[in-house]
């Protein structure tokens, strides 16, 4: 739930250009999957760069909590995201 609720968050920021190093976004960097994993449900993050969710695969309702924090794109994006669900919503 999480990742679909960021995805459509952060289709607008993708053509947002890309911040210089001296003008970082606040917050903690995501540069990883494991980083994107590991966010609070109320942290503020920014992506250092591109994602690849490749050979992943969440549960739609992996997340229980919505996500109520920043994430800002900085011009990156989250690829190749599988969400599996047995629902048919």
């Amino acid at each position: 739930m999480l990742c679909l609720t960021l995805l459509s968050c952060l289709s607008p920021l993708a053509a947002l250009p890309v911040s210089s190093a001296a003008s970082l976004p606040e917050g903690q960097p995501i540069a990883s999957a494991a980083d994107f994993e590991a966010m609070s449900d109320t942290g503020v993050y920014y992506l250092a760069n591109d994602i690849d969710f490749s050979g992943k695969t969440y549960a739609r309702n992996a997340y229980t909590r919505s996500f109520r924090g920043v994430l800002d794109g900085n011009g990156h994006a989250l690829l190749n995201i599988t969400v599996s669900s047995t629902e048919s919503d």
